[in-house]
């Protein structure tokens, strides 16, 4: 009895091997899916370790900046103090964001902006260009009390929280897309190949073959985010290589592969 192809071996015969589109053919789609998942393990891994290095990086620069740059402040009994001579100015463009707890900027002077947003020492007010100025009581939270301290623990509480929220989530989204994308978009490039070449496959037979097919192509993704080499368009490359891949192993099909059952056993008593 021929022994079936173990994760390792359908790993790596994806990338060059179309001939093994028969013994993927003969395997459920439960052990497809398996697959999937696993190589969805693999390489969310890589990637997030990267992408984890990276925003390490840029968090260390926040933290940073939040220590050099951030005035200390205080808002306590929904009032805020900003130890700073001058107003808190950041300009893009016609958009404003200001804090100035000295009292000497009106919200009249802010008209030329199309979007503003201003904080005073106890009033929120902001504007955007398809709506009037709004405004908010800041006694509205008088219970909270904030200081340039516990800011930079919740930032830092986030961005580790983000970050592991990101780890842990990026295989799952990942498994559930290439799910998707083989039950849908691949399966039916599959009908369309399999009728083009005569080869009478159904359509979970072409979703369990999409998913080995989508391997090169997500490990290429894989490899462009590690090295964040950027690729304009890449979504319709990605699929131009799932395809061309699923076309060469639907291909490679042999006859008694595709031949059915009943077809097979009718044929043997024939001869």
């Amino acid at each position: 009895m021929e022994k079936e192809m173990g994760f390792f071996q359908k790993f790596i015969n994806s990338f060059y091997n179309f001939k093994a589109y028969n013994e993927f053919k003969k395997q459920s789609i439960e052990k497809a899916i398996v697959y999937i998942l696993f190589v969805s393990l693999i390489f969310t891994t890589l990637s997030s370790i990267s992408n984890s290095i990276k925003f390490i990086t840029t968090s260390s620069v926040i933290r940073s900046e939040m220590e050099t740059k951030m005035p200390d402040f205080e808002f306590k009994d929904g009032v805020l103090k900003v130890d700073s001579n001058e107003p808190l100015k950041f300009v893009d463009d016609d958009t404003l964001f200001m804090i100035d707890t000295s009292g000497n900027t009106s919200v009249e002077s802010l008209s030329s902006y199309r979007t503003y947003f201003l904080i005073t020492n106890d009033t929120v007010y902001f504007k955007d260009s398809s709506s009037s100025m709004q405004q908010i009581d800041l006694s509205t939270f008088s219970t909270l009390t904030l200081n340039k301290q516990t800011a930079k623990n919740i930032a830092s509480k986030l961005l580790t929280t983000i970050l592991i929220i990101t780890i842990i989530f990026s295989p799952i989204i990942a498994f559930l897309g290439k799910l998707l994308n083989s039950f849908t978009v691949m399966a039916l490039a599959g009908l369309a190949l399999s009728a083009i070449m005569s080869k009478k496959l159904k359509y979970g037979e072409c979703a369990k073959l999409s998913i080995y097919a989508l391997t090169v192509p997500f490990a290429i993704k894989t490899i462009l985010k590690v090295f964040s080499i950027t690729i304009p368009c890449f979504t319709l490359v990605y699929y131009a290589i799932a395809i061309l891949y699923l076309g060469f192993g639907i291909n490679a099909l042999t006859e008694e592969q595709n031949a059915d059952p009943e077809n097979k056993d009718t044929a043997l008593l024939n001869n």
